[in-house]
């Protein structure tokens, strides 16, 4: 395993082949300063390392992290559409927008209850803050290795809800629109 793989690289980041040069101006002067080209080999795993360190960070400060493979089958998707293997981020768009409204749903659910609860105990409520989102998404695209070559999506979801993630949730079928 020594020198091979992701593990071996950890925590190590390689100079780039190809660096771009970019001409500096400010108060105190001019000078030269190199940008990586983020085309080269060392480039992309350096992408990539920064990636996987993102996620592996955001997990840490979330309650809930959730994997999840959209795949389309068989007689729909863009390439049904489209008759053509290529990618839709429209459905992957809509299927955020879905969950983030169903989030939005539920936080009013757990407010409503709340309130209900303090009244009856007597004490302030506890409310979420239902001004933004607690979802955040990583995602990426790729086709199935198998002879269908499919289109689909691994998506990472990030939680920072402090109430339980209803089941129901990514209940997301073709009625939701």
């Amino acid at each position: 395993m020594a020198g091979t793989g992701i593990a071996a690289r950890k925590n190590v980041i390689r100079k780039c082949e190809k660096p771009v040069p970019i001409r500096v101006v400010t108060e105190q002067g001019e000078y030269d300063l190199e940008t990586p080209c983020k085309a080269c080999k060392p480039c992309r795993e350096n992408y990539l390392m920064d990636l996987t360190g993102r996620c592996a960070a955001q997990s840490l400060v979330c309650d809930h992290v959730w994997e999840i493979t959209l795949t389309y089958d068989s007689g729909r998707g863009p390439q049904a559409r489209q008759g053509a293997k290529v990618r839709n981020v429209s459905d992957l768009q809509r299927f955020q927008k879905v969950l983030r409204r169903r989030e939005a749903y539920h936080i009013s659910l757990y407010n409503k209850r709340e309130k209900e609860s303090a009244k009856k105990e007597g004490r302030q409520p506890e409310l979420v803050d239902n001004s933004r989102s607690y979802i955040k998404f990583f995602a990426k695209h790729e086709y199935g290795t198998q002879g269908t070559r499919r289109s689909h999506w691994h998506l990472q979801v990030f939680f920072e809800s402090h109430f339980k993630v209803p089941d129901d949730v990514l209940a997301i079928g073709s009625q939701d629109k």
